[in-house]
């Protein structure tokens, strides 16, 4: 039978603790002790009228702790039995051993027969040997009190005479989880009790039952992601299925990882998502660097990505001085140049302002402060309209207080109009046609403003519209470009190409970037959504310029 570690000398100690008297039912206090005077079946192993086991032969073998010549020797180390009475001792003896089989090793020794639960019934013969009213047949601990008979790994053997109560091959007296199965004896918070039986495995003061890293200690239990897994042991906090380690917003999701300044900081949560050291709250282009920060026409957008960088309601694309304002694009000569820009507008070769009086109000710049309105020179009256009328350098000079401080106040109730407050002064735009438009905002949320036009957005991952414009070809009198469309690097082959003249052209679905040939340095201009900007060298294209689609 498989007994609970240590198990033997529990026995002895019950004995220890018996208070037993000693009997001496023979001349030599050992009872019958010849074979000649044994009765036939009875006291055969020589412990006479104190026999605990009378007709099943049971030798003495509990072992007292003393030395002896006779019994008396051994009345002190007596053990008591439940009844209060001392259980019989003896000491061994030479004949003991010759005549009835006593052990050898015991000559001498203070001795008492083996009877666990002191009942005065020895084991052998004895069917409860523990006394818990479990019939040995049947008590899973038969040596050991246990009425409640507890198995918990159910392997046979009681939890109380069981040196592995769990069977999971580590011993009870160093197991971090005696009744709980853990081959491994994880103990996370090396508290020395096991993750298996823990209630708070992570010793984080939050139970295992409610804790969102049970096994990880995270005290503020945080959750980017609201999916029952902390950050501090979720593999993707932010649920984008691009892991933490390789993910470079981990707590923001953001699947297309885009990353436009190559931070290793993803846009969403990039501070200065173009890079150029200045945050994106206080950015005028926030998606594109540009460290001056330069806005020409101070409508809040930087130069770079100003669709109509000089204010004039003309875009950059199609403005013939797209850095200064000239609402009319007046060209005197034609040359693509408004007069407003152009060092030598009348075409003569000689570089001067125009000396020509467009408008025939007598006056050319600079005294005509406005080429191209007749209404405004040197003289006009003053209209009180938000323009110098009269050249003076003085706008609205002698008007009365202005006519408006907000929009709301010069709403004209037409509808297909455009209602601003200029200077104090009422402004009404005509709105564009459909299709067309100024900035983002003229179009669905579904479209982009692209040179002008209305183009629907891209499918997450796909190339976005854009468009690019080509003006001043490198032969002058032939103003033509050459322009080949592309899909993605991986397609060698253009779309398309040809020659176009001098103009805006628009991207076709699919197309990714154009390359362009033959024109003037800085007369190529690429149009995004994030704005407008001159061409650039394309990575896939060294030496050459172009557009791309999120240039």
């Amino acid at each position: 039978m498989k007994m609970k570690n240590g198990m033997f000398s529990f026995v002895v100690m019950a004995f220890f603790a018996m208070a037993f008297s000693t009997i001496s039912a023979c001349a030599d206090g050992q009872g019958i002790n010849t074979p000649a005077t044994s009765v036939a079946g009875l006291n055969a192993d020589g412990t006479g009228p104190a026999d605990n086991c009378e007709a099943v032969y049971n030798p003495p073998s509990v072992r007292l702790g003393k030395s002896c010549v006779v019994v008396a020797d051994c009345n002190s180390v007596a053990p008591l039995l439940k009844s209060g009475a001392s259980a019989p001792v003896f000491c061994v003896t030479q004949n003991e051993v010759d005549d009835f089989g006593w052990s050898q090793v015991l000559v001498g020794q203070c001795v008492a027969q083996l009877d666990t639960d002191g009942d005065a019934a020895g084991d052998e013969c004895d069917d409860d040997d523990d006394g818990d009213l479990i019939k040995d047949a049947v008590d899973n601990c038969p040596l050991v009190t246990n009425h409640d008979q507890l198995n918990t790994d159910h392997d046979g053997l009681g939890d109380a005479c069981d040196p592995d109560d769990d069977n999971d091959g580590i011993l009870d007296g160093v197991d971090n989880c005696p009744l709980v199965e853990n081959a491994n004896q994880l103990d996370t918070n090396t508290d020395g009790v096991g993750d298996a039986c823990e209630d708070d495995s992570d010793g984080d003061g939050i139970l295992n039952n409610t804790d969102n890293c049970p096994f990880v200690a995270n005290v503020d239990q945080l959750n980017s992601d609201d999916d029952l897994m902390g950050d501090a042991c979720d593999p993707d906090d932010d649920n984008d299925g691009i892991l933490d380690a390789a993910d470079n917003c981990p707590l923001v999701a953001n699947a297309n990882q885009l990353d436009t300044d190559g931070d290793s900081f993803g846009d969403v949560c990039d501070p200065d998502i173009d890079g150029d050291t200045v945050l994106n709250g206080v950015d005028n282009c926030p998606l594109v660097a540009n460290h001056g920060q330069l806005d020409t026409d101070g409508d809040s957008f930087g130069d770079v990505c100003d669709p109509d960088i000089d204010g004039d309601t003309v875009l950059n694309g199609v403005d013939n001085c797209p850095n200064v304002a000239n609402f009319d694009q007046s060209d005197l000569d034609n040359d693509s140049f408004g007069d407003v820009c152009d060092p030598d507008c009348d075409g003569d070769g000689t570089v001067a302002p125009c000396n020509a009086d467009s408008d025939g109000d007598g006056f050319i710049p600079p005294a005509d402060c406005m080429e191209g309105e007749a209404s405004v020179h040197p003289g006009a009256t003053e209209l009180c309209n938000g323009v110098d009328d009269d050249c003076d350098g003085v706008t609205d000079d002698g008007c009365p207080a202005p006519a408006c401080v907000t929009a709301t106040e010069c709403d004209d109730g037409i509808a297909t109009n455009t209602d601003t407050c200029v200077s104090g002064v009422c402004v009404h735009t005509p709105l564009p046609p459909a299709g067309t438009c100024l900035v983002n905002a003229d179009c669905l949320s579904t479209e982009a403003c692209i040179a002008g036009i209305c183009r629907l957005k891209a499918a997450p991952g796909q190339c976005s519209p854009f468009a690019v414009t080509v003006k001043g070809m490198t032969t002058p009198s032939v103003k033509k470009a050459y322009l080949e469309w592309y899909t993605t690097s991986a397609n060698p082959a253009p779309t398309r190409n040809g020659v176009v003249e001098d103009g805006t052209y628009q991207s076709f679905a699919g197309e990714c970037s154009v390359i362009a040939f033959d024109f003037a340095v800085g007369e190529c201009g690429c149009h995004t959504a994030f704005g407008d900007s001159p061409c650039k060298e394309l990575p896939d294209s060294p030496g050459l310029v172009g557009c791309r689609h999120n240039q």
